[in-house]
């Protein structure tokens, strides 16, 4: 990495820490949940699609193996994927 953009990937991933909290602060997100308390959506049973590049050849799908994934159902419409990392982490 060049010496003059480290400094911006270092801010950059600061913030990725720290922008949630300060967003859901200023636009009322805290209240909200204390107002609907347990009636509060929590995201379960929600379909979501991600759609991703192939990393090397037939690898383009998350690391199924990994316990964050577990219950979880995939369905490649491309074809069996092999495991890309970018698919993992994002």
């Amino acid at each position: 990495m060049h010496a003059h953009r480290l400094p911006i990937a270092i801010a950059t991933a600061a913030a990725l820490f720290v922008v949630p909290s300060v967003l859901g602060d200023e636009v009322g997100f805290e209240e909200l949940l204390a107002r609907l308390g347990a009636a509060a959506p929590t995201g379960a049973s929600v379909s979501v699609a991600q759609v991703e590049a192939q990393e090397s050849a037939g690898n383009f799908g998350p690391n199924r193996a990994l316990g964050e994934f577990g219950g979880k159902t995939f369905t490649d419409m491309s074809g069996p994927s092999g495991t890309s990392g970018h698919a993992t982490f994002v």
